[in-house]
């Protein structure tokens, strides 16, 4: 018999099959050194493994953990902090004052940490952020044993993380470096944003990215404004300048999207761009609608992102796969549209693919990590009876029924309780932030 560290007993769990989601009854997962070493039935697990432990899951259904492919983790520490305003005014008299002001290692520790417990309690497993001080945030996941896609950010304006572009590519290169080959966190490139980043620091990035070889994440065609405004500079609209800058010899991860022409559809088929919708985010800041039914239809890879707290106000990634299902429906008045299967595809193996870490996570597969979810089935009077587990996953409440998660084989949550993070401890450190913020305002 084999040693191996765990096997889980579920109810069911959720399998990728003729790549499609679909729910499998009568299998346990098999777990040795972080990953699925076997998906069997329990009499065939026990013929042929010595576990340490063996969980016994019979009222739940596992899934692949979660993937968040875009946050901006400490910005939890502002949420509400600046509701109902519009996105330029949000960022210029409010978030970005706000940040000058507070944000150094120690805020970027504590708001990291939340996020981390709140993304763990509702389900996610991986999530992708851009924010300042990164290796502080590289710190927290390794702490918290979270999987993390950390985008170095790149600005051409002073903050409290650098001074210009030539300062936050300089600081990009060395964190690069220092995480090379981490087993959790995975470093990519993060310039801000088309209206905040120059031809010559896009220039720059892209000769450092022709050495390095990272992922880029970007806010791209976020709203009308954006695109008119680089039409009157730059005679093109951003995604255009951005391809004649050479920033698409890269798969790209174009944050937001929600103006896309025909055109610019052609032009991410053909670089093999990957889309992260943050609905509720681009919702309550009026930003617009991602066209993502359009997307799938052309076979371009979408992954779902909650974006900050700030601006959702919630990293529950349960309940933004809800939203992106209601609003592709609404948006092309077609109840066919971002069915079950596809926004499930979309929080997991879509979003593995969007970050690139597809030969690892976003599904239940032999020789992936062990990032799991159990969801709780019976008890809910909000989510009872259930016909269909993906569509009740998705439509009915779902966050209170994640009742334990693993990264890497490693539990973090049992029994809807953070096991490596401090609860009391992070809303006490919370409650300190809030005053401080309190007081500035």
């Amino acid at each position: 018999m084999k040693k191996v560290d765990l096997i889980l007993q579920p109810k069911g769990l959720v399998q990728t099959v003729d790549n499609k989601p679909t729910l499998e009854t009568g299998k346990a997962l098999i777990i040795l050194e972080g990953k699925i070493e076997d998906i069997t039935s329990l009499d065939e697990a026990k013929k042929k493994y010595d576990s340490k432990e063996i969980i016994y899951l019979n009222d739940h259904v596992l899934i692949p953990g979660l993937i968040n492919t875009h946050n901006h983790m400490s910005m939890s520490l502002m949420r509400g902090i600046a509701d109902d305003i519009p996105l330029m005014d949000w960022l210029n008299n409010h978030i970005w004052p706000t940040e000058m002001k507070f944000v150094g290692p120690k805020f970027v520790e504590d708001g990291a940490l939340l996020a981390i417990g709140e993304m763990f309690l509702t389900g996610t497993t991986t999530c992708s952020d851009m924010y300042f001080f990164p290796e502080t945030t590289a710190k927290a996941l390794e702490k918290a044993g979270m999987r993390g896609q950390l985008v170095t950010p790149i600005l051409d304006f002073p903050t409290t993380y650098a001074q210009d572009g030539d300062g936050y590519l300089e600081k990009a290169e060395i964190f690069a470096k220092k995480y090379s080959g981490n087993p959790l966190v995975n470093i990519g490139l993060g310039p801000h944003a088309p209206y905040t980043v120059g031809d010559e620091t896009f220039k720059k990035l892209v000769k450092l990215n022709e050495k390095m070889n990272l992922p880029i994440q970007i806010h791209l065609h976020e709203t009308k404004g954006e695109c008119d405004d680089s039409l009157k500079s730059f005679g093109v609209r951003p995604m255009e300048r951005l391809n004649q800058l050479g920033l698409f010899s890269w798969k790209v991860q174009c944050v937001h999207m929600t103006q896309m022409n025909d055109e610019e559809i052609d032009l991410a088929i053909k670089k093999d761009l990957s889309v992260v919708h943050c609905p509720e985010s681009n919702m309550k800041l009026a930003s617009g609608i991602c066209p993502v039914p359009k997307l799938l239809k052309k076979g371009i890879n979408v992954g779902i992102g909650t974006d900050g707290a700030a601006s959702n106000n919630d990293l529950n990634l349960l309940g933004e796969m809800k939203t992106a299902g209601l609003l592709g429906k609404v948006d092309t008045l077609d109840p066919t549209a971002c069915n079950a299967e596809e926004i499930f595809h979309m929080a997991t193996l879509g979003g593995a693919k969007v970050l690139g870490l597809q030969d690892r996570v976003g599904e239940l597969a032999v020789g992936k990590m062990a990032d799991i979810v159990a969801i709780k089935e019976e008890g809910f009077i909000d989510s009872f009876p259930n016909f269909n587990f993906l569509s009740n996953l998705i439509y009915a409440q779902s966050s209170q029924r994640v009742d334990s998660v693993w990264v890497s084989g490693k539990r973090v949550v049992k029994d809807g309780e953070l096991v490596t993070l401090n609860k009391d401890e992070l809303l006490e450190r919370t409650k300190i932030w809030q005053e401080k913020l309190s007081q500035s305002s």
